[in-house]
């Protein structure tokens, strides 16, 4: 029998013996049963065939999803790829075509070509594939265009490789810059990609050269077809206005140059041997039959020229006057043909004389 604890008493009043570790007798008490609760239920684990059974259900629906993506892909064409291309060229203010394109340009570019870009319906009447290459027969703004896109399968789906269309410009003078269709950035000496389209040719007006006195020669507006390649030489010419300039400016320093007494003025085309028997140094320039500020505008003007330094040529008969001691006497310049050189680039252009 167990040892008797002082102070502790059974249901009968009487000593409870305990047993334990080097104890006889009795049986030790859980926690929960010396606190009158029950013992906690175990849980239950999943079995093998449960994991079994979810593992085989998981491996079906992956293959499932696998053999329908192969099915989709095998199916894919090249003629369904030219067709999703051109469905997605009607949408140019969105970035989808770049969906269907293998070589898609920069972000910055996207932009550019996107802000560029005017909505184009493209009604497609046939696509033939000849191997990679797709064979497409369209028409867009009243146009019929035939048109052959290199195609490619990219994880599983044909793309067009080179979707976008690409402009350079070359003007054959230096200070005009351009820009395209709706965009207001200047294309410069870069290479701009585009959406395939027609596009205007605009002034860029932040020059130094006032737009209002050149022009382009030739057809301002520009088509491109998808994944052409452009890069024009553009002819730019004096206008009527930009004549007149050069003319009037030429005309303005002339006739500065006919102010004052001095018979050899500083940069002007014309003097005479200072006269030795005059009598004071007043003396006057004059033009013979034409007002002197426009004794230039019959100047020819050669074609070709840079717009820094346009040159033309006119004739005058000039003459200066001033008094001896027998009167006014008049002294004709030497030079009767006059050449000078206007800088149309200048907010106010400036002329030198040759």
């Amino acid at each position: 029998m167990g040892p008797i604890h002082p102070g502790m008493q059974g249901p009968l009043g009487g000593p409870v013996q305990r047993s334990g570790p080097g104890m006889s007798g009795g049986h030790s008490l859980s926690p929960h049963q010396q606190h009158g609760g029950q013992p906690p239920a175990q849980r239950k684990g999943l079995t093998p065939k449960v994991i079994i059974a979810i593992s085989v259900a998981a491996t079906v629906v992956l293959i499932g999803a696998l053999i329908a993506a192969s099915v989709v892909s095998s199916r894919d064409s090249v003629e369904d790829g030219a067709r999703r291309y051109f469905d997605a060229l009607g949408k140019t203010y969105s970035d989808e075509l770049a969906d269907h394109v293998v070589n898609v340009p920069d972000a910055a570019s996207l932009e550019e070509a996107r802000k560029a870009a005017r909505s184009q319906d493209y009604v497609v009447k046939s696509v033939k594939a000849n191997g990679s290459t797709a064979i497409v027969n369209y028409s867009v703004a009243g146009r019929d265009e035939t048109v052959e896109l290199e195609m490619r399968k990219v994880d599983g789906t044909w793309k067009v490789v080179d979707g976008f269309s690409k402009l350079s410009l070359s003007p054959d003078r230096k200070g005009v810059d351009f820009t395209v269709g709706y965009s207001t950035d200047p294309v410069g000496d870069r290479t701009i990609y585009l959406y395939p389209g027609t596009y205007e040719l605009q002034k860029d007006y932040d020059t130094s050269l006032s737009t209002s006195l050149w022009d382009v020669e030739g057809d301002r507006y520009i088509t491109l077809k998808p994944g052409e390649s452009k890069a024009l030489d553009l002819k730019i010419q004096l206008n009527d206005r930009g004549n007149e300039r050069v003319r009037s400016s030429l005309g303005s320093a002339f006739s500065r140059c006919m102010i004052g007494n001095d018979v050899a003025p500083a940069g002007c085309p014309f003097s005479v041997p200072a006269p030795s028997d005059r009598v004071s140094t007043f003396g006057t320039w004059s033009v013979a039959g034409a007002n002197r500020y426009e004794v230039a505008q019959r100047a020819e003007i050669a074609a070709g020229q840079e717009f820094n330094n346009v040159c033309a040529t006119f004739n005058a008969d000039v003459t200066y006057e001033y008094r001896n001691s027998a009167g006014f006497q008049k002294v004709p310049a030497e030079t009767k043909k006059f050449t000078g050189c206007v800088d149309l680039t200048q907010r106010t252009p400036t002329v030198t004389w040759k």
